[in-house]
C-alpha cells in the first residue's frame, strides 16, 4: 500500500463506524457489511489517487530529464562555438606572427652579420617558444573552463536525477 493510502486508511476507523451504525439501530452484521462496502469504495478511490500521483510524478521526471538534456545540448553548442572562435583567433594570431616574422627576416637578411643573425634567430626561437607556451596555457585554461562547465551541468543533472529518484522511491 502507498504511504498516502496507509495514512488515509488509518483515518478510516471501521470499528467506530460500525459502532455508530449500531447506535442507530442497524444490526451488527448489516453495519459491518455496510462499513466493509464503504471501506472498499474508499480504498479504490485512494488507490486511484495514488496511481494518478505516480503518473504525474513520472511525467514531471520525464519533463525535467528532457529540459536537462536540452540544456546540456545548448551548453555543448555554446562550447563548440567558443572553441571555434578561439581556434579562429589562434589561427589568425599565428598567421599574423608568421607574416611579421617573415617581414622582419626579409628586411634583415642581407644587412646583418652572422653573429647578429644568430642572436635574432635565438630571440625569435625564444619568442616562438614563449608564444607556444602562452597558446598552450590559453588552451589549458579553456579546457579547465569547459571541464568546470561540464561538471556544473553534470552536478545539476545529478541533483535533478537524485530528486526524481527520491520522489519515485518515497512513494
Amino acid at each position: 500500500m502507498e504511504k498516502g493510502l496507509v495514512m488515509a486508511a488509518a483515518a478510516f476507523d471501521t470499528a467506530e463506524y460500525i459502532e455508530a451504525l449500531e447506535k442507530e439501530g442497524i444490526e451488527h452484521n448489516q453495519a459491518r457489511a455496510f462499513v466493509k462496502l464503504v471501506w472498499r469504495s474508499h480504498e479504490a478511490v485512494l488507490a486511484t489517487q495514488a496511481k494518478e500521483q505516480q503518473e504525474i510524478s513520472a511525467r514531471t521526471a520525464k519533463e525535467q530529464d528532457s529540459k536537462t538534456e536540452h540544456k546540456i545540448e545548448l551548453l555543448r553548442k555554446d562550447m563548440g562555438a567558443v572553441e571555434e572562435r578561439l581556434n579562429g583567433k589562434l589561427a589568425n594570431l599565428e598567421t599574423g606572427l608568421r607574416k611579421d616574422m617573415e617581414a622582419v627576416e626579409e628586411r634583415l637578411n642581407g644587412k646583418l652579420t652572422n653573429a647578429v643573425e644568430e642572436r635574432l634567430n635565438g630571440k625569435l626561437t625564444n619568442l616562438e617558444t614563449g608564444l607556444r607556451k602562452d597558446m598552450e596555457a590559453l588552451g589549458n585554461k579553456l579546457i579547465i573552463r569547459l571541464t568546470l562547465a561540464m561538471l556544473g551541468v553534470l552536478g545539476v543533472a545529478g541533483t535533478i536525477l537524485s530528486f526524481v529518484l527520491r520522489t519515485v522511491l518515497m512513494k
